[in-house]
């Protein structure tokens, strides 16, 4: 009879582990709070998809992955694993971290000198609208967002055309530039040279 590896035994036990779906749905809404695809907050929290994705249908992590959760979106241990207290230490709402295209932006705002601060205050206002959960706010904000991308690929495109008109524009000028000193060469090489043909002597 072949016996069970410790591997095997390990995840059966694991999955005889009793669900908590109240301790999943507040995982859950901190990742949607923090507009996340479970797939994204595995990467950025350092776990497996299938870990995150277990956790979040109630099974509770174990003490270090636990630990991954608090640290990333900065809630209440308490509040996480039982539902009561304040949601935040000390009772404040903490900002969440910013992430993926968000964080990018963020970041390449504060290397604009003279941009950061308008920047930052969009994208603060982008995370606030998000944040409300507002489906009206969220619905206009992705129309204006889809607009100004569609609006920002025309205009490239027109910038990209009207650099091909100038490399071309220059091209021709290039070109005319060769043809009239070809033409100059030509005249002076057929032009015959005073005096050359005479055959005249000195008496």
């Amino acid at each position: 009879m072949q016996h069970p590896t410790q591997h095997q035994v390990l995840q059966k036990n694991n999955h005889m582990k009793p669900r908590n779906k109240a301790f999943g749905s507040r995982l859950q809404h901190l990742r949607k709070r923090s507009n996340l695809t479970q797939t994204d907050a595995a990467n950025q929290i350092g776990l497996s998809y299938k870990a995150l994705q277990d956790h979040e249908a109630g099974r509770v992590p174990n003490p270090n992955n636990l630990q991954k959760y608090l640290d990333f979106y900065g809630c209440s241990k308490v509040w996480l694993l039982t539902g009561e207290g304040e949601q935040y230490p000390g009772g404040e709402k903490q900002d969440l971290p910013l992430v993926g295209e968000e964080k990018e932006a963020y970041t390449a705002a504060q290397e604009l000198p003279g941009m950061a601060d308008p920047m930052i205050q969009a994208i603060a206002g982008v995370k606030e609208i998000f944040d409300s959960r507002n489906t009206i706010l969220i619905q206009a904000l992705t129309l204006n967002i889809a607009a100004f991308q569609m609006a920002s690929r025309t205009g490239k495109q027109i910038y990209e055309q009207k650099k091909d008109i100038n490399d071309l524009r220059d091209l021709y000028n290039n070109l005319k530039n060769q043809i009239s000193l070809i033409e100059f060469e030509l005249k002076n090489h057929m032009t015959p040279k005073t005096g050359a043909a005479t055959g005249s002597k000195e008496t």
